[in-house]
């Protein structure tokens, strides 16, 4: 069974993560900049940059250029930031504090560049390692659960540490697939399994119970988030692609958010394919449209849920990419990349932290290759 309902006004955070590395700042490029910084970047990226007619204009206020440029196949991303619904991060990476070219190495207290190490930093966002084994959806759900709130957590097509808590301070997450909650199949055993993960005897084992009472909670967790999805429709007809599919499918979870009593969900979501060491732009074109499709599908389908005000999508990566190309067309790995969130109720149409002004190997910020370091 699911919780009464606290009455308190629903909120949604959905954490979108491009896995492999995005090649930010072909996202977001200089257009229009004072200094020359977008013939600085056609020199920099040489081959893999893009002209301004492949570059989608928006206004930016505070920062090196009056114009940015979003990827041609983001045009939803352009719509979202003009609606003033979206905010992009420049240059944003992990730190443990601010560095230079001079300190970084030292005083960075993580191993920068590898996909293994910056993945659990994106997921878990404690380079200290103050709360070993949680993530930064998980430490949200906790905090939230103490204060009150029926917290939903959910991960699409596989589970991830950025949702994970304290032990026994908040619910386990709970692991959907993309076209939805998978069937558990297990036949004939189902109508034994309660008498054999029932309570047996006082001496019985505290770590048989536990897991026992654990495996009959997620199934029957699952068998009646199964029933209360099925047959559920949207008003948009989204995108046919993994990543339209897994947003059509938190649409629906997000439509039973009453019948569950939750006052707020969180919702982990990957989008594979942005290792782009070879050919940068055929694979980041083909990335991009399904971005794009599915991002305008849930956006629209949350307004006509009337709920876009409610949800925030926060969308971050391994880091960001060289600057400078690689023999294959492609690009390497490297540090600081740019960001988005989006959101009815996100104060958007503007450009957060700064974006680097030199983007040279010269600049105060480059590392060889144009590995930026995060502002």
């Amino acid at each position: 069974t699911y919780p009464k309902r606290t009455g308190k006004p629903y909120r949604a955070v959905i954490y979108l993560y491009l896995e492999g590395g995005c090649d930010s700042f072909n996202m977001l490029a200089p257009h229009t900049c004072s200094n020359g910084l977008y013939e600085s970047y056609l020199d920099v990226r040489q081959n893999v940059a893009l002209s301004k007619n492949q570059l989608l204009p928006i206004p930016a206020s505070d920062q090196v250029c009056s114009e940015f440029g979003i990827h041609h196949d983001l045009p939803a991303v352009k719509a979202l930031y003009d609606d003033k619904d979206l905010t992009f991060f420049a240059n944003t990476g992990v730190l443990s504090r601010p560095v230079n070219k001079e300190n970084y190495f030292t005083e960075t207290n993580v191993q920068l560049f590898s996909h293994n190490h910056m993945h659990r930093e994106a997921m878990t966002i404690d380079p200290y390692e103050i709360n070993i084994g949680t993530g930064v959806l998980g430490r949200m759900k906790d905090i939230l659960s103490e204060e009150g709130h029926n917290v939903g957590s959910f991960s699409v097509n596989g589970l991830t540490v950025a949702l994970v808590g304290k032990p026994g301070v908040s619910d386990s997450p709970v692991v959907v697939g993309r076209e939805g909650v998978q069937e558990v199949y297990l036949d004939a055993t189902r109508s034994e399994l309660a008498n054999l993960h029932n309570k047996t005897r006082p001496e019985s084992g505290v770590f048989a119970e536990t897991w026992s009472s654990l495996l009959m909670e997620s199934i029957g967790t699952n068998d009646l988030l199964g029933r209360q999805l099925d047959g559920l429709t949207t008003f948009v007809e989204f995108p046919e692609s993994n990543l339209g599919s897994s947003l059509e499918t938190i649409s629906k979870i997000i439509a039973t958010r009453n019948d569950r009593g939750v006052d707020v969900d969180t919702f982990y979501i990957s989008h594979p394919g942005f290792d782009t060491h070879q050919n940068v732009e055929t694979y980041l074109r083909g990335r991009f449209i399904e971005l794009n499709g599915a991002i305008s599908a849930f956006s629209e389908e949350m307004k006509m849920m009337h709920i876009w005000n409610n949800v925030t999508v926060i969308q971050s990566s391994d880091f960001g990419r060289t600057l400078n190309p690689n023999g294959n067309d492609g690009t390497d790995h490297a540090w600081g990349g740019n960001y988005m969130m989006m959101g009815g109720s996100v104060k958007g149409g503007k450009i957060l932290g700064q974006y680097p002004d030199d983007l040279t190997d010269d600049g105060p910020l480059s590392l060889d290759r144009g590995r930026m370091i995060p502002t």
